[in-house]
């Protein structure tokens, strides 16, 4: 309908630009921010002291050199984010234009200017009864108004997902579903980092978790320096 195509039509434009996108990448495309480090943003919700997720992610910055990688971190946790309840097409697209939304908050004043200029994403994901976070599906929803007007196929997605028994695949189908297919991440191979962690703080008892940290890390590295070469 936005296009003025019929379902067949439209299942063709987007197929094609499927393969001109995958075409891209072959050919080492290169995002349009390539001057000086790469810059990732970190989204979470927890307790930093006490969520495994946060703990594990606190581990894994150790292994990302400063210099190459600007990492900024936002909580959602602190601030309340209303979800979205679903303006009209017109009203969404008429905020989305000023890159705003009409619920404002920490969505508009924080998480879309720090997104606007990142190379990458990493949400950081515990599992909450098989699902993402209240906070976490209300950021994804939000980021409806801001992708009308922004395209994010130049931007990396990560994740780490921590879950207390099972459920983590679950959660990693959420994201690969609502941020890469749905918003157009781009989603390198083995992006999402699942791990089984239980009681506050257990991840850091588990075995060669500096060694996962650091192999997570290296992917994220190798990910973002092609990705982001000259």
């Amino acid at each position: 309908m936005h296009r003025n195509l019929s379902l067949k039509e439209a299942f063709f434009a987007n197929a094609g630009e499927a393969v001109c996108h995958a075409l891209e990448y072959a050919d080492g495309r290169t995002p349009a921010h390539t001057d000086g480090p790469a810059r990732l943003l970190c989204i979470y919700a927890g307790n930093k002291q006490k969520s495994n997720t946060c703990l594990f992610w606190k581990l894994l910055r150790k292994f990302l050199p400063e210099d190459k990688i600007v990492i900024r971190e936002i909580n959602l946790r602190n601030g309340e984010v209303a979800d979205c309840l679903g303006c009209p097409f017109e009203v969404c697209l008429h905020y989305s234009e000023k890159g705003s939304c009409f619920y404002g908050g920490v969505m508009v004043e924080q998480v879309y200017p720090a997104l606007l200029e990142s190379d990458a994403l990493m949400i950081l994901s515990p599992n909450y009864n098989d699902s993402v976070s209240a906070n976490i599906m209300a950021f994804i929803n939000r980021l409806t108004a801001l992708y009308r007007k922004v395209d994010f196929k130049d931007k990396l997605l990560f994740s780490i997902v921590v879950s207390g028994y099972s459920g983590s695949d679950i959660l990693a189908e959420q994201l690969i579903s609502s941020l890469h297919f749905n918003k157009g991440f781009a989603l390198p191979a083995h992006a999402i980092r699942m791990l089984t962690a239980n009681d506050p703080g257990e991840i850091l008892s588990c075995k060669d978790i500096e060694k996962e940290a650091a192999v997570y890390a290296e992917r994220i590295k190798k990910n973002l320096y092609t990705f982001n070469k000259n």
